[in-house]
């Protein structure tokens, strides 16, 4: 089984508090997060920010090597903390994504990048990212590029999720839903109702 992480260096300037720690039924963001990770990898990372001084059973705690540079910045911390080959990345805000969707992007592993497409959309996080991109990465860095979105353009063994893939894993809307802002929060409310967590 391959590595899992979950990407949680986040600001939520947005969100007016550290959204990490904000509960949805009796389970904050990272252990909602942690625990799809937990159940579909048996090697598990926690990708933070330089603050966080928090411990989660049977998972590795990697800093930003590079603080406050996104998602990229947290790839680029895995490979450099890590022996690993590639990883699946989860994002900390995404409650709604399943461990089946999640297996489905670690059984890519043959591409050097695996993504979702919804709606003409690039969602590079959740994904599956190869060590072969860790050079590509890198000197994206030395020119100050931090965009994902820019990095997927540069490879070319890709492979991406698109929305015939996605409905069998439920309804994409609600699958790629991230908090982003309190007022999210409104549709959790209803979505609730039609999950447990």
């Amino acid at each position: 089984m391959r590595a899992g992480a979950v990407l949680a260096g986040g600001l939520s300037k947005r969100f007016g508090q550290d959204k990490r720690f904000f509960k949805i039924g009796e389970k904050n963001l990272i252990q909602i997060a942690c625990d799809k990770i937990r159940e579909t990898f048996e090697r598990r990372y926690l990708i933070v920010d330089e603050n966080f001084n928090h411990k989660i059973e049977e998972f590795i705690i990697i800093k930003d090597i590079i603080p406050k540079k996104g998602p990229l910045g947290g790839i680029y911390s895995f490979f450099k903390e890590t022996e690993e080959n590639g990883c699946v990345f989860i994002p900390v805000d995404m409650p709604f994504l399943t461990v089946d969707l999640i297996k489905y992007l670690s059984e890519l592993h043959e591409n050097d990048i695996a993504y979702i497409n919804f709606k003409q959309k690039i969602y590079p996080i959740p994904g599956y990212y190869s060590r072969n991109v860790q050079e590509t990465i890198e000197e994206q860095i030395r020119k100050g590029n931090f965009s994902l979105r820019d990095l997927l353009l540069k490879i070319i063994k890709k492979v991406e999720i698109n929305e015939k893939d996605l409905i069998k894993f439920g309804n994409p809307e609600i699958l790629l839903f991230n908090i982003n802002r309190p007022e999210d929060l409104n549709e959790i409310k209803i979505w609730l109702e039609q999950r447990s967590f």
